[in-house]
């Protein structure tokens, strides 16, 4: 309707800031992004969907893929969007949760599906380079990760 709407605009702007400042956190503690093998859990927007419209997960894989990351992704429903839009072009998509973290340096739970709940920590642990954990959800619950041996970033807590 052509009326002005600047609460919109200033949501836009806050969204914006936390994934920057989510990214940073990546390169804060990885030192360099360049050839670093990160594993990205979740694609979608929100969980029990296979949209990628607007998912901040897309888009900070696009932040990652920019700083010359490799990353690799699973996510349940998604993938076949992305591949299909080409929404994020190097990015390495895979067949399970374990098979992005193995050799990774880090991971990165970026949509909270519940599966994620059912994979094995400990294994998880295991077959990653570096056990280190940003979860931009909060979905894993900090003492449980640290029990198990991960670095762990829960972000916005």
């Amino acid at each position: 309707m052509g009326a002005p709407f600047p609460l919109l605009k200033e949501v836009e702007r806050i969204n914006t800031n936390q994934r920057a400042r989510f990214v940073h956190k990546i390169k804060d503690t990885l030192w360099i992004l360049k050839n670093k093998r990160i594993a990205v859990w979740g694609l979608t927007f929100k969980p029990d969907t296979d949209d990628v419209r607007c998912s901040v997960a897309v888009e900070v894989v696009n932040d990652l893929l920019r700083e010359g990351a490799m990353v690799y992704a699973y996510d349940p429903r998604g993938m076949d969007n992305v591949e299909e839009l080409g929404l994020c072009k190097g990015l390495n998509l895979v067949k399970s949760p374990l098979e992005a973290v193995r050799e990774a340096e880090a991971l990165i739970l970026a949509t909270e599906w519940k599966e994620f709940h059912r994979v094995d920590l400990e294994e998880t642990r295991r077959v990653m380079q570096t056990p280190i954990v940003f979860d931009g959800r909060n979905f894993f619950d900090p003492q449980t990760m640290k029990a198990v041996g991960f670095q762990y970033y829960g972000i916005g807590r």
